[in-house]
């Protein structure tokens, strides 16, 4: 194989090097297929990345055995029949027949590409920068992947980088934005089962999207539009999705509909403090806790009939 070398130092991999190798034992020697999102969200050669970390040593070739157990199971079986070998078995048992009943030299005949494997120096790497994969894998946060090579609680970290967004996202009347990063800390606080947090910040989205708040408006150009608003479908403001969310925190906290409805009672009354909104608490409070309410007591066809749209 044609090793890119490297002009740097070893021990000082990028994020996307660093992410490569949590997907390295899926690729092999050959000619391989890789995901888009090297090429249109990290700008990078996947293929030259593989290459490096091989030539750096924290990847190499597995053994025919490691390799034939990548192949799918018809593979292998197409293999088998080729050698006049049974097919029949397991894809373990059919692995085993085939690296027992041929020699190297025929099974490199057929099949001679071999998949890499981290070394022990790649998977320290990787145990090293766990944030690295975990901002890849939860892109709802957008981060830099670079940031993964901070030794850094990300959790904390993600929680600063939102509640900064939301302060200038509010100071520039962008609502929408506001919004949504409330709705990803309630995520945040899903990924660590804080879920009474994560339900707070539902309500708080829930009580923004009935709000009439929306990206560039000022909240002082809003006043006495309630006379011009149709507020006939206001629940419908309120995506379905964030009904579910709700509904779901409910049940892992296992919470009744009459203890929701004190808590969105105090969130709303207590924590949630908008320049603007067309109603007020109390009937925002009733309209959640309605919305609520109904899609607890739907079956899940009458959901999904519900979530059809109008033709």
């Amino acid at each position: 194989m044609q090793a890119i070398l490297p002009t740097r130092n070893s021990t000082e991999l990028t994020a996307p090097e660093i992410l490569m190798l949590s997907y390295a034992t899926k690729f092999h020697t050959g000619n391989n297929e890789f995901q888009q999102f090297w090429k249109y969200r990290y700008q990078v050669s996947p293929q030259e990345i593989l290459d490096n970390l091989y030539s750096f040593g924290y990847i190499q070739t597995s053994d025919i055995e490691t390799s034939l157990k990548n192949l799918r199971l018809p593979l292998l079986k197409d293999m088998a029949q080729h050698f006049s070998l049974s097919k029949s078995g397991k894809k373990s048992d059919i692995i085993e027949r085939i690296v027992t009943s041929l020699s190297e030299s025929d099974i490199n005949s057929v099949f001679p590409v071999r998949y890499y494997e981290l070394t022990q120096k790649g998977v320290d790497m990787i145990n090293k920068h766990p944030n690295v994969l975990f901002i890849h894998r939860h892109q709802i946060f957008e981060l830099n992947l670079e940031i993964g090579l901070q030794q850094i609680d990300i959790y904390t970290y993600i929680e600063q980088i939102l509640k900064k967004r939301m302060q200038y996202f509010s100071s520039h009347n962008n609502w929408g934005l506001y919004r949504n990063c409330i709705y990803q800390m309630s995520k945040l606080y899903d990924l660590q089962e804080d879920y009474m947090n994560s339900l707070l910040c539902l309500i708080n989205v829930a009580y923004n999207d009935i709000s009439g708040l929306r990206n560039g408006v000022d909240p002082k150009n809003l006043i006495g539009m309630d006379k011009y608003t149709d507020f006939t479908n206001i629940n419908q403001w309120i995506p379905t999705g964030i009904i579910s969310s709700i509904a779901d925190k409910l049940k892992l906290l296992k919470m009744s509909l009459s203890d929701f409805e004190k808590i969105c009672h105090e969130q709303i009354f207590n924590n949630i403090n908008l320049p603007f909104h067309f109603l007020t608490k109390t009937d925002t409070c009733q309209i959640i806790t309605n919305e609520v309410s109904v899609y607890l007591e739907l079956s899940t066809y009458d959901r999904h009939l519900a979530n059809r749209p109008t033709l």
